[in-house]
């Protein structure tokens, strides 16, 4: 029988009924992928790619699907494919990979990715470069907690957001570069000067720009 994976993205009942009069007026089939794999305990067939054509074939009473199939118990490998072959509406975002991993065993590392997330409203990328001191890793399961002033580092970034009242990406960025490039940095110091200054400070696209307005003022 053929079962979903857990981690892929969910049902569109929209994509689905549009699928299902496609299928019907014009006879259109696009082949799901399916993975036979036993990395859930037992051997057996996941949809890969095309869950939404599937679930139209169901609606529309067919008993037997026609599929692509492939062999693999490396969850990576799934993952990839998965990431690969789900672009047909929307490619896959930074977040359907953090909810992939979450599932895999020994990706704790990912769990606490996605809580800090969530926790702080920081997207994936601020929470990578807090948690890992770098913005990338995360597509390829490399993604390891291993800064031991993330706590700190958050903390500081909510009162710099706050005080700017921006939830601007680059400039987290920026703030998180600068803050650990400055030897014995004083963060009531640092927030004493900014606010005097931040008025004639320019949140712009360039992140090196910001890093370098942001030690002009520390200085």
């Amino acid at each position: 029988m053929l079962k979903f994976l857990p981690f892929n993205r969910s049902i569109d009942l929209k994509h689905v009924t549009s699928l299902l009069n496609s299928m019907v007026k014009f006879n259109i089939l696009r082949t799901p992928v399916v993975v036979k794999t036993k990395l859930f305990g037992k051997l057996d067939y996941y949809l890969v790619d095309g869950q939404n054509m599937v679930s139209a074939l169901l609606k529309a009473d067919h008993k037997e699907i026609e599929c692509k199939v492939f062999e693999s118990d490396d969850m990576v490998h799934i993952i990839d494919t998965m990431a690969a072959l789900n672009n047909c509406v929307q490619m896959w975002r930074i977040d359907n990979y953090v909810d992939a991993y979450c599932y895999m065993p020994g990706k704790e590392d990912y769990k606490l990715l996605k809580v800090h997330h969530l926790t702080t409203g920081f997207n994936y990328t601020v929470s990578s470069k807090i948690l890992n001191g770098t913005t990338g890793g995360i597509k390829s399961g490399k993604f390891k907690i291993n800064c031991s002033d993330a706590d700190t580092i958050t903390k500081n970034l909510i009162d710099v957001t706050s005080l700017f009242n921006t939830d601007n990406s680059k400039f987290m960025l920026a703030y998180i570069t600068f803050a650990r490039s400055v030897k014995d940095y004083d963060h009531k110091k640092f927030m004493q000067l900014v606010a005097k200054a931040k008025d004639d400070f320019l949140i712009v696209h360039d992140t090196v720009v910001m890093i370098n307005g942001l030690h002009k003022i520390y200085k």
